[in-house]
Formats: structure tokens, sequence, C-alpha cells
């Protein structure tokens, strides 16, 4: 079976690494897979890269005139990858790629809601549209499935859940050297009490709560070390925030950070 993916970049975030790690799960499995992306940057790019096919598609905006020959781009590669499944993975793609795959070709079209709070409301019916030319619509939590079949319209037999991939190796305790190395690269007290926050600096992640939480701990537990792993728009004004709070020496920033 050809399965088609279809996300809007590479930059890591909950979205792109359930992707990469279906589409790696689909391809042991016997399947063959590629993606599709509009914008062909980010972190997690030279992962796709290395095992994975990848089309692309470029567009400014859902209302520029760069919106038509996405379209075409889009359909030239379901012209010649000619998938039995395409699967979009975000609000963005779900627009382009649904109404598309459904109308000029034969897969059968899976699209994806795996956000809760507010988007805009722009996003939200063009999103509520583009889900009428889905076979299935997944989400990534009951909660999230229920708003699928309440607010955008989708009927219970078409809406289903799948959780976000975690790999078994991630559960698995890391070795004791390994820790060591990591609290030294970390600059981490012996003994320190430390909290972490593994996630991008986006507005939605909401790394000021971690932060002044942070700082409540601090109060009571001076030696506590508040660690957040990722990279993001919203970092610099992280960093000022623990800076106002007087807890800069308390937090560390380490960017992304890579399972191994």
């Amino acid at each position: 079976m050809r399965i088609l993916f279809a996300i809007s970049c590479f930059e890591v975030g909950g979205t792109e690494h359930h992707a990469l790690k279906a589409m790696r799960a689909l391809e042991d499995a016997g399947h063959e897979v590629a993606v599709i992306v509009g914008r062909a940057e980010g972190e997690l790019l030279d992962e796709f890269r290395a095992q994975f096919r990848i089309f692309t598609y470029h567009i400014t905006s859902l209302t520029s005139p760069t919106l038509f020959s996405a379209a075409r781009e889009i359909r030239a590669a379901l012209d010649e990858w000619k998938p039995d499944v395409v699967h979009s993975l975000d609000k963005y793609s779900n627009v382009l790629l649904l109404p598309i795959a459904r109308l000029f070709g034969s897969a059968r079209v899976v699209g994806s809601k795996r956000w809760f709070r507010y988007v805009p409301k722009k996003y939200h019916l063009l999103n509520v549209a583009s889900f009428k030319f889905a076979h299935v619509v997944t989400a990534n939590g009951a909660a999230i499935r229920d708003s699928l079949i309440a607010s955008d319209g989708v009927p219970a037999q078409k809406a289903t859940v799948i959780w976000n991939i975690i790999e078994e190796p991630l559960f698995v305790r890391p070795e004791l050297q390994w820790l060591e190395q990591r609290r030294r690269d970390f600059a981490l007290p012996d003994g320190a009490p430390v909290v972490g926050m593994v996630a991008r600096f986006n507005p939605i992640k909401d790394h000021a709560t971690f932060v002044r939480s942070m700082a409540l701990v601090i109060a009571q537990r001076p030696d506590a070390i508040g660690v957040c792993v990722g990279d993001g728009a919203e970092l610099q004004s992280t960093k000022d925030l623990a800076l106002q709070l007087g807890i800069p020496e308390s937090m560390r920033f380490v960017g992304y950070q890579p399972n191994s």
C-alpha cells in the first residue's frame, strides 16, 4: 500500500514527531510511504529526508494567488505518487490536501484534528468544510474526537482516535553514565531537584505558567532547577520572564535535544 502523509513543515512538534514515527512503523510493516509538505524546513528535515520521499508545494497564504499554484503542485504529486491513502495531519494541510485528494484521485482520504484550544475562525470554518471530503477524520484524544462530532460536523462513524505514538525505548530508564553526562551538559548541581518541560516554545504550550510555577517552587526549595527543552518563537520572552521573576540562575534553557 502507498501512503502519503501531509504536514506543514519539519519543525519539532508533536504532529511532526507523530508523522515521523507513524511513517517509520508503516514502512517497517512493508508499506511505501512518502510525505508532502508546504515548507521543507525545520529541525526534523534531515530525519525525514534520510528515509522518505518528500514532495513540496509552495504557498504564502490561503488567500493569495499561490493557492492555485500550490493546488497544481499537490495534484502533480498525487498523479506521480498514486497513493492508496492520503493522511493530512494538521489544520493547514487539511484545507488543501483533503479536497484535492478526494476530487482528483482515488485514494482513501484521512483528515486529522490535533488541536483543542481556539483557532482563528477562518481556519475553523475551512477545516469544517475540508472534513466533508475525508473518508475518516482522526483525533489524538477522546475529547478532541468529541469536538469533531459536536462542533465540526463530523459524523460519529467517521471520527476515530489515534493516540500520539510514543516509542517503547523512551520508557527504558537511561544508563547512569548518560544521566550523569546530561547533568553536566545542563549544569545541574548534584542532588538538586529538577522539574522539566519538553515542548516547542509556541504560545499554546504556555511556558509562562511553567516559569511562574517554578518561581513558587524555588521560593520553597531554593535548590530546585527548572529545565526547558525545546526551541521556538517564545524562547526569548520566556527567558525574559524568568529574569523578571528573579530566577534566571535556577532555569536552564537547553534547546532542542534528540532522543538518543
